[in-house]
């Protein structure tokens, strides 16, 4: 019995001396099987995910097609602000002028008035809402300063410091006329979209007005069974919208349009502001450009380069990350354009960040288009660059947060809120989330999870991918 009794003690105390020195499971197994459980889920294990997870030393923590290219969406807009701010300063502002040709005497211009843009897309656009008359005011004020109560000629808008390819050939024809598919050119006003309110109080009699006011408008809308309305915008900025709309409908309808002509556009606005300050002005606002004989009489700065840029990222708006692309292709005797800042993009990205040149391939830069292509690899590698020390200040303030009151994450990943930066992308069948992490001990994480492929819709690819981070974030 003592026999039997010793053996039992020292079998114990071996199961609890194993017990003590076994080592404590693996959090990357339990990471592993959380994704491969997540992307296993009905549709989307029939689609392409790309995923790659990186601890703050290297160190791979998971990675699933990490080095196939994938279609980023917005995620491009994390390469786009980089190279800008490799480019420019962020405290730098973008300027557009208000010039004049001609010859002046008597308080009357021979002449036009140009309003000339450089590339600022936000020109009384978000910011300037609700003091868009206070911000643009410098343009009346000139032009009485120097005298002039009435113009002989047109308002002009000059777009010419940006290239005629305001549309990108690679963008999806079904976007045309959407808010979020603008022109992209030198010269912008408002976005480059218009307000369009509507309602049918009788059927076959629409009421339609716009914002601004003075953009024109026509309808041809009719009751149905349901809202099926065509909205677009032709060569004069004209905003028609047909179609039909349950009805009678006395509430009124919203929608945004993308305008057709931005420097026309911009030309329009500030002959709508000039004459209703009281300057005369003989002849209807067109698009052109300056002669070379011109004097300038008032200059409207933009918001600081990184208050643009975090509209770049927090609400992902387009025509500022393509704006800001093209801007970067500027400088020289040919006009800024779309082609020569992806060359020197490319050498930002290859020489100076080290990424391979085999793991991207951008076309805009917006992420609007299908043939943007990169590696959720390079997509991380990028992440460290902005978050290394020289710029993680300035790149904190500029993601995407959750829970913050503007931005795509705002709905999204409950918890996070002081942890996570990032970047997400929706486009058809296209969804994607990178940033970093930070965790409980202070150390970070770099992700990326982009989806391609997808038949099912944003919500429940954002539902998995969301599922992904949190798991993620448990360091």
């Amino acid at each position: 019995m003592r026999l039997r009794n010793l053996r039992l003690v020292s079998a114990v105390v071996l199961l609890a001396a194993a017990c003590a020195t076994a080592p404590a499971p693996d959090p990357r197994i339990r990471l592993s099987r959380l994704i491969d459980e997540q992307v296993a889920l009905s549709p989307f294990d029939h689609a392409l995910w790309g995923i790659h997870v990186e601890e703050e030393d290297g160190t791979v923590v998971y990675s699933r097609n990490g080095a196939l290219l994938m279609i980023p969406a917005s995620n491009r807009k994390l390469f786009t602000t980089a190279l800008v701010e490799s480019c420019f300063a962020l405290d730098s502002t973008i300027p557009t002028e208000l010039l004049i040709e001609g010859e002046v005497g008597g308080g009357v211009l021979v002449g036009n008035v140009i309003v000339k843009g450089w590339g600022d897309p936000s020109f009384a656009g978000r910011y300037d809402e609700g003091v868009r008359e206070v911000r643009l005011a410098p343009f009346p004020e000139g032009l009485r300063a120097r005298g002039i109560e009435r113009v002989l000629g047109s308002v002009l808008g000059d777009g010419s410091a940006f290239d005629r390819d305001v549309l990108h050939g690679t963008w999806q024809f079904e976007d045309l006329g959407t808010p979020w598919q603008t022109p992209v050119d030198a010269l912008a006003f408002n976005e480059n979209v218009v307000g369009v309110f509507f309602r049918m109080p009788e059927c076959g009699r629409p009421e339609i007005t716009t914002d601004p006011p003075f953009v024109r408008a026509v309808a041809d809308i009719d009751c149905g069974e349901r809202k099926r309305l065509i909205l677009a915008s032709d060569a004069t900025n004209t905003v028609s919208v047909t179609g039909t709309l349950e009805g009678p409908a006395e509430r009124t309808e919203i929608e945004l349009v993308s305008i057709r002509d931005a420097s026309l556009y911009a030309a329009q606005g500030i002959h709508d502001l000039l004459t209703g300050n009281g300057i005369a002005i003989e002849n209807p606002p067109r698009a052109g450009t300056a002669s070379r004989s011109t004097e300038r009489v008032a200059l409207i700065e933009s918001p600081p380069l990184a208050e643009l840029l975090a509209t770049v990222m927090k609400p992902s708006q387009n025509l500022y990350a393509d704006a800001m692309l093209k801007r970067v292709g500027g400088g020289g005797p040919e006009p800024a354009s779309f082609e020569r800042a992806l060359e020197i993009e490319r050498l930002f990205l290859t020489g100076e960040v080290g990424i391979d040149p085999t793991e991207f391939s951008f076309a805009d830069g917006s992420g609007l288009s299908v043939r943007n292509l990169v590696t959720p690899r390079a997509i991380v590698k990028l992440l460290r660059w902005m978050d290394a020390p020289p710029r993680r200040g300035a790149n904190a303030v500029i993601f995407a947060i959750p829970g913050e009151q503007e931005g795509t994450l705002r709905r999204r990943l409950p918890g996070l809120e002081r942890t996570m930066r990032g970047k997400t992308g929706t486009l058809t069948g296209v969804n994607a989330l990178s940033g970093i992490l930070t965790g409980s001990g202070g150390n970070v994480r770099y992700f990326s999870v982009v989806v391609n492929h997808h038949a099912a819709g944003s919500s429940r690819a954002t539902a998995i991918i969301d599922a992904i981070v949190h798991e993620i974030a448990r360091f």
